[in-house]
């Protein structure tokens, strides 16, 4: 049977992958396909403005197969899923800023990222401060109030930094790098339980806990 655009308007509602194997892709068919699955313009060789916002209204990631990278294009896919930004060609600060306070962890995909990225981006997801070379003591100071736990993903922090989150959640000393006899004495002294942390329990610090 030969295929008319008919039947192909069908196929494509149904599965939008199926446009792959369209032989006439009219601009319904394609549009048709893409209301299906968005990913599927990358079987359109010359994709018009309005399919490539319907295709990443369905998926945000549509945008790595969309070369034509238009404003509302970009911020639609990045609203639709932050993580698109991945595939942003010119990341600007708005769309930056979307993506990071939608999810901090999109923040991976920034090159040397401004202050204020880097804050929004903890602000939303503590975690993210492990894509942050040298963080500011306040973006540091951010993230240890949200999840003190995340200072295990920091290279280097001073002693107060350390007592700060020990203050927050003992069982932070689990991540300490070198063993502080006095931070450890101060989460002993805080939460005696949290010498099960140490790979070493000297018998001073046992009669703490």
């Amino acid at each position: 049977h030969e295929q008319n655009d008919e039947m192909c308007v069908h196929a494509v509602a149904s599965c939008g992958d199926v446009l792959k194997y369209v032989k006439n892709k009219t601009d319904e068919v394609c549009i048709k396909a893409l209301e299906n699955e968005g990913l599927a313009i990358r079987y359109i060789d010359k994709p018009t403005a309005q399919m490539c916002l319907i295709a990443v209204q369905q998926n945000g990631f549509a945008l790595k197969f969309i070369q034509q990278q238009y404003e509302l294009i970009c911020k639609t896919a990045v609203f639709n899923n932050p993580y698109a930004i991945k595939y942003v060609q010119h990341k600007t600060l708005e769309l930056c800023l979307l993506a990071v306070r939608a999810d901090g962890n999109t923040l991976q995909y920034m090159h040397q990222p401004s202050d204020l990225i880097c804050e929004e981006a903890v602000k939303s997801k503590a975690e993210a401060i492990k894509y942050i070379y040298d963080p500011s003591a306040y973006i540091l100071k951010l993230a240890l109030k949200k999840k003190p736990y995340v200072i295990r993903y920091v290279q280097e922090c001073n002693e107060g930094v350390w007592l700060d989150a020990i203050r927050k959640n003992s069982s932070v000393i689990q991540f300490l790098k070198n063993q502080n006899e006095k931070l450890i004495i101060y989460a002993i002294r805080q939460t005696p339980t949290s010498i099960k942390y140490l790979d070493e329990q000297p018998d001073h610090l046992s009669r703490l806990a």
